[in-house]
């Protein structure tokens, strides 16, 4: 009678310490999540540490894996949205969804938000809820263009 071979053993506390050594290396996380389900749920924290929005496609599928996916909302510590120079219309990024989006992030400490070629102004209805924004350490907005004063000073108002 065989017996089975006995497969080598990883505690699970030092997998976990390798993923964290590797939290700045994208691909090898997802290798991480991918091998084994004691690893997934650690790797995918790290991956969601920081997101980097390039396009209206990108917006809607972070938004809707937060909405799937709400435990994962806490380990998001970063976003970045930056229309990329292939975007047809970079304003479209400035709609109501980010804000929408930011409310689902409790822990969102860094916002950044810069346009490359063109300015890029926030849509009205972003800056009545601009109060999203007050639990933000940092916010950083480049080549931003404010079309009247008013809309500046709901943004000055709002900051801590």
């Amino acid at each position: 009678m065989s017996t089975v071979p006995v497969l080598p053993y990883l505690p699970l506390e030092v997998g976990e310490n390798i993923i964290d050594h590797l939290s700045e290396d994208v691909y090898s996380l997802c290798s991480c999540a991918l091998t084994c389900r004691g690893w997934n749920r650690h790797a995918r924290q790290h991956l969601m540490t920081s997101i980097h929005i390039q396009s209206r496609e990108d917006l809607y599928s972070v938004h809707d894996y937060i909405v799937s996916n709400p435990r994962m909302s806490s380990s998001v510590r970063s976003v970045l949205i930056s229309p990329s120079d292939i975007e047809q219309n970079p304003r479209c990024l400035l709609e109501v969804l980010p804000v929408d989006l930011l409310k689902r992030l409790p822990n969102l400490q860094r916002y950044c938000l810069f346009g490359h070629y063109e300015p890029i102004s926030f849509h009205a209805t972003t800056l009545i809820h601009i109060k999203t924004y007050l639990f933000v350490e940092e916010l950083h907005l480049e080549h931003v263009v404010f079309h009247t004063s008013a809309e500046l000073a709901r943004v000055l108002i709002a900051l801590p």
